[in-house]
């Protein structure tokens, strides 16, 4: 092995901490039924998924500053510690409130691991993006299909507390394999790093967060007001330091000006899509665990399947047509399920999910490799966290959306879906349009300045 090959160890790793953040994303809505029994205070149960959110989608930004200013060895170690001493927490706890401490501490971890993980990964085989998003989907395809699996298991057979004690183990073995000067060589000293612009963006994203978890969770007036103003104060603290230093800020001033700004777009809207789908009123009755589960693996394979055929043939493909394709997939899918006659054959929704899954993966591994390729070397790991970031808020939406609007969609008669997925409907059109103007192959998107 040459002196700049990175070790072996280094993927498996990654992808490791990734599985780890993905699998704490789907594993514990399984166990929640178990832990509101056996904790008691219900009125609070619904923040150990909103809290993971909204803290998963305030440490990404920060992770890709500290990563393009110092490379990612020091980020991860952070990240992995912070998310081991959620789990510890949530191990030993018996309190509710402290469970939700504890799944603050993960939803930190996790947020910086999984911007961390692609970003590495990225960096370490920089002419092999498409195939790493090809393993990378595969992981989330894994959480995607193990995490229920593995929730209901130990709600059966054993204490909701194994599911954080087993990221003990596994967390402690990657932050032993990860301590490899490989991960410190991105390292470029002439990003700067404004800590007065981040606390301002994580100021206003946490805010806009707690508001939408408002609006499904009861919440005393005088915190609304609270997270209001604090979301303003962060505003404009994120303006004045970005008009001061525009190289630093949180998001990626070239997101403005160029495709990968479109990206988030799609993203948003695919998260947003892909959090509606699976409680959708036609599975109802005694069968509809089973068949929320078939739901789930339809569009976990789908997603996998298309994103591995995606990251091998990107270099052939370039990046508008699986961009173009995967948006339409997701409008047949989901327009599929927004005229789909609630008394018809449950099969139809599977097939319509396994279609949105495909779309999935095509327009997040496109995606990914479109912002990654669009950065210089020392912001990779900034695109790769708004990126992400897109995708934490698109899903904070739709999964607000969806206990909002579930009143109406559980209603015998079903108009009220089609009205619930027509704006989806519309911002997938909007992406599409905005993709026909990417480059048909790959490699014609110069590396842009950020600001």
């Amino acid at each position: 092995m040459s002196p700049s090959a990175p070790p072996r160890r280094l993927e498996p790793a990654l992808l490791l901490c990734l599985f780890l953040a993905a699998m704490d994303t789907t594993i514990v809505g399984t166990l929640l039924p178990v832990i509101r029994q056996q904790l008691g205070q219900p009125e609070l149960y619904a923040w150990l998924v909103s809290g993971f959110m909204a803290c998963m989608a305030l440490t990404g930004p920060l992770a890709g500053a500290l990563a393009d200013r110092c490379g990612a060895r020091l980020p991860l170690n952070l990240a992995l510690l912070l998310f081991l001493a959620g789990s510890l927490l949530g191990t030993l706890t018996h309190s509710m409130l402290w469970l939700i401490v504890a799944r603050a501490l993960q939803g930190l971890g996790a947020g910086m691991l999984i911007v961390l993980s692609y970003a590495a990964l990225a960096q370490l085989h920089p002419a092999q993006r498409g195939l790493a998003q090809t393993r990378i989907s595969m992981v989330w395809g894994a959480a995607a299909m193990l995490g229920p699996l593995a929730g209901w298991l130990i709600s059966q057979y054993t204490s909701w507390r194994l599911a954080f004690a087993l990221n003990l183990p596994l967390g402690l073995l990657c932050l032993l394999a990860l301590q490899h000067p490989a991960l410190a060589q991105a390292a470029r000293r002439g990003v700067r790093l404004d800590p007065a612009a981040q606390v301002g963006f994580g100021l206003l994203i946490g805010a806009c967060m707690l508001l939408l978890s408002a609006m499904t969770h009861p919440v005393a007036s005088w915190l609304l007001q609270l997270e209001g103003m604090l979301g303003a104060a962060g505003l404009a603290l994120l303006i004045w330091r970005v008009r001061q230093q525009p190289e630093s800020s949180p998001l990626p001033q070239a997101f403005l000006h160029n495709p990968n700004l479109r990206t988030s777009l799609l993203q948003v809207a695919l998260y947003a899509s892909i959090t509606l789908v699976p409680l959708l009123p036609a599975f109802s009755g005694p069968q509809a665990g089973n068949r929320i589960g078939l739901l789930v693996l339809a569009g976990a394979a789908g997603m996998v399947l298309a994103s591995a055929r995606c990251g091998k043939r990107i270099a052939d493909w370039g990046y508008r047509r699986p961009l173009l394709l995967g948006n339409l997939l997701l409008l047949l899918g989901i327009g599929w399920q927004a005229g789909w006659p609630a008394s018809a054959h449950w099969m139809g929704w599977v097939l319509a999910e396994a279609m949105i899954g495909c779309g999935m993966g095509l327009v997040a591994a496109a995606s990914v490799v479109l912002a990654q390729s669009s950065a210089r070397p020392e912001h990779v790991a900034r695109h790769t966290a708004a990126i992400q970031l897109a995708r934490n808020v698109g899903a904070a939406i739709g999964l607000h959306a969806l206990v909002a609007l579930q009143p109406w969609l559980t209603t015998p008669a079903l108009p009220a879906l089609a009205s619930a997925l027509l704006p989806l409907l519309v911002l997938l059109l909007f992406s599409a349009v905005l993709g026909t103007h990417l480059p048909r192959q790959y490699g014609q998107l110069a590396p842009v300045c950020d600001h």
